[in-house]
Formats: C-alpha cells, structure tokens, sequence
C-alpha cells in the first residue's frame, strides 16, 4: 500500500488535488475578504501564524536546492529532494494563507504589501510545477535532462528571494535605503562645534523617533494611518482625526497625550513590550513641540535652557535605548531592564 501511494504518478496526482483546494481557497480568500475588509477573528488568529509558516518553505525549499546541485551522477539524495519539495510546497501555500489574511490588519505600503503578496503567491506556485517535473523526471529517468525541474527549482528559490525582500522591507524597513544613508553620510564634525550646529530635530528628535515609533509608523508601516518619520508627517492626523503634533502646544499633540496615559492602558504609545521614552526625552521632545517644533532649530539655540541642553548633549553621546522596559519618573530603565551594577569603591590609600 504505502510502495503504491509513493509511487510518483500517485504522487502526481496528489499533488495536483491540493494545489486546486489551494487555489480555491485563495480565490475564496480574494473574493469574500478584499483588501480592506473587515476578518472574523478566527482568521486573525490564522493570519498571527503567518511568521511561524513563511520560515518552513524557505529551509525546505532552499534545502531541496543545495541537496539537488549535490547529488552526485548517483543521485543519492534523491529522496530527500522530494520529500524537501513535499514540505515546502505544503508548508508554503499555508504561509501564503496566512500571510494574506496577516496583511488585511492594514498598517502596510500597498506597493510593499502588494509585491510581497504576489511574490509570495508565486512561491508555492512555482514548487508545485518543481515538483511535478520531478516526480515526472523519476519516472523517466535517465531519459529526461535534470535541467527540466531545475529551472523551476531556480525560480522557487529566486521567488522566495524577492518575497523575503518585501517582507522585511515591510516589518523592518528597506535595507536598500539604509544602504543609501551610509553611502550619503556626510563626514562626523568635532566637538562642540558638531553639537552647537546640528539641529535639535537631527540630534535627538529623529533618532527618538527612528528607535521608538518609526517601526511601526513610518514609510513601510502605518499603524492607524500614522508616520512619524518626518517632521511634516509628525504634523498630520492618523485615523483618530487628532494630530500628532501640535506646534506650540504639546498638551494637545496626541503623540504626547499617548505616551503620557498609563504604561497598561490599549492606547499608551509605544506599546507595553517595546523600548519607553526615559524622562529626558519625554521633557526634550515635549518643549521641543511647544516650542514650534522646528526642524532647523539648532542645539546652540539660545532660547533653550541650559539644564536641557545638557541633557540633549548626553542624549547624543549616549544614543537612545532601544531595548524593553518601561522608564521609572527619573528616566531609569523599568522592571524589565535590569540597571547597571554600581561601581566597586576605590581602595583607601596606605
């Protein structure tokens, strides 16, 4: 029994049947929950599984791909490739599932989002037209050239490429651009004469707001419609209708009003598991807004206080922190940031 369902016209044919349930559910995906509608929350919880699946064909898949280029004129791996391209495949169409009810939350580019999608759509695509030229090659072999399931072995691991490089660019951001930034950076200044011309926007706004809020509200992602990545965006509304800052009132900025609710409340900003703003830069960014919120104020301003710019010149030594835990009323990390060991006391001289 088990000789007849390993068979690879039986294969074949089993493979063909869950590719058309695969399609049949995409197009019932597509047809009743387009982009925008509203999901069940079983299907929410189904697109959550998304960052679990997308990992499983990428090793499968790439596996099957070394283990193939090795098999020698023997062709030892043989069963393994296939059994690597059952996987993938399986594995991949429940990825691609996932992923597009994962992308109906919203918060994402659509051009970003839309690549991703039809990338990723092709990976299980590809594989199962890898896998029928296989299980087609082990039955007429050695009649039949490797090259005729390799070129769509080829093209499954260059989808699964392109599919990987819009997913991170949509949950980490694009790192063609940050490849730019490093080939643009202008050369470091010295000494005061770098603090005293930087403007306070560059030399701490933006950084506070590259650590803490752009990952989710920036070019790649918009969480509740919201950017923060530049100081213009920072003047628009998200899908509250409220701006996220008010030049000259922080009081009224919802950017500020977030932050300051409880640590535990659903609308507090970042949320609970990320990095919390420390108390300087909660005070810096708060006269920063009711001070105009200027772009090109400089940190040698004179209108700023002597005591803040100390603090803003320890910010900049001293990057901002990034990693989790909630700041205590002086800035100190919360419960989950276990603070620095205090230094040992010197030894009394002889």
């Amino acid at each position: 029994m088990l000789n007849k369902l390993l068979r690879p016209g039986t294969q074949k044919l089993t493979a063909t049947l869950l590719f058309a349930l695969f399609v049949a559910a995409l197009v019932a995906a597509f047809r009743f929950y387009p982009m925008g509608s509203a999901l069940p929350l079983e299907l929410q919880v189904a697109g959550k599984f998304h960052p679990l699946f997308l990992h499983l064909p990428i090793g499968f898949l790439l596996g099957a791909l070394v283990l193939d280029f090795c098999n020698g004129p023997l062709r030892r791996h043989d069963a393994a490739v296939t059994l690597l391209l059952w996987l993938g495949f399986i594995s991949g169409m429940q990825a691609v599932l996932a992923g597009y009810f994962l992308g109906l939350g919203g918060g994402y580019v659509k051009d970003t989002l839309a690549w991703h999608l039809w990338s990723g759509i092709s990976v299980p695509v590809l594989t199962f037209l890898t896998l029928i030229a296989k299980l087609h090659h082990q039955q007429k072999q050695p009649l039949m050239s490797t090259t005729l399931y390799r070129a769509p072995l080829l093209s499954t691991a260059a989808a699964i490429m392109i599919a990987g490089h819009f997913g991170g660019t949509m949950t980490h951001g694009d790192i063609l651009t940050d490849l730019k930034k490093l080939s643009n950076r202008a050369p470091a200044t010295s000494g005061a004469e770098a603090v005293v011309n930087l403007s306070l926007y560059d030399a701490v706004i933006a950084p506070l707001m590259e650590s803490k809020c752009v990952s989710c509200h920036g070019i790649d992602k918009q969480k509740g419609d919201l950017q923060l990545h530049t100081p213009a965006a920072m003047l628009k509304a998200g899908e509250s209708g409220k701006p996220a800052t008010v030049p000259g009132k922080s009081a009224e900025s919802e950017s500020v009003l977030r932050i300051l609710l409880p640590t535990g409340h659903d609308d507090h900003m970042p949320p609970e598991n990320k990095a919390q703003l420390t108390a300087p830069e909660l005070e810096i960014l708060q006269w920063w807004i009711d001070n105009g919120a200027s772009p090109d104020l400089k940190v040698g301003d004179p209108s700023i206080p002597s005591t803040l710019r100390e603090k803003i010149t320890a910010l900049m030594v001293a990057p901002v922190i990034t990693g989790p835990g909630a700041p205590g009323p002086e800035g100190a990390p919360g419960p989950s940031a276990a603070p620095a060991p205090a230094p040992a006391p010197a030894p009394a001289p002889a």
